[in-house]
């Protein structure tokens, strides 16, 4: 089986979600007001670069992919992440696929 990759880099929709905040009792708590606006930004990339610099919390990254041959039945098509800060959830096709935890390792 030959494994065919797509990379992720290039030009992804980026929409910011919601803020990550710390409540009175100390639990972490997602708000969503005043967000900064979405827009495109090319991965890979750092908040700074993307525009992102004052904003920390949960983002929604999009991309559309096109595989222009069909996959024999056999073969597998496999997304390669190099790096995520921190968390990363995964999905496809609104399919969930995995998630990850871990300061820029890839998976």
């Amino acid at each position: 089986m030959y494994p065919h990759r797509i990379r992720l880099r290039g030009p992804w929709q980026c929409e910011p979600v919601a803020w990550t905040e710390i409540d009175a009792d100390g639990r972490i708590v997602d708000v969503s007001y005043s967000l900064p606006e979405p827009r495109i930004v090319t991965l890979p990339c750092r908040w700074s670069e993307a525009g992102l610099q004052e904003f920390a919390g949960r983002v929604r990254f999009r991309r559309r992919f096109q595989w222009p041959n069909p996959l024999p039945s056999n073969e597998r098509l496999w997304l390669v992440f190099h790096a995520a800060d921190y968390f990363s959830r995964i999905w496809l096709n609104g399919c969930p696929l995995g998630h990850h935890a871990g300061a820029f390792d890839p998976f």
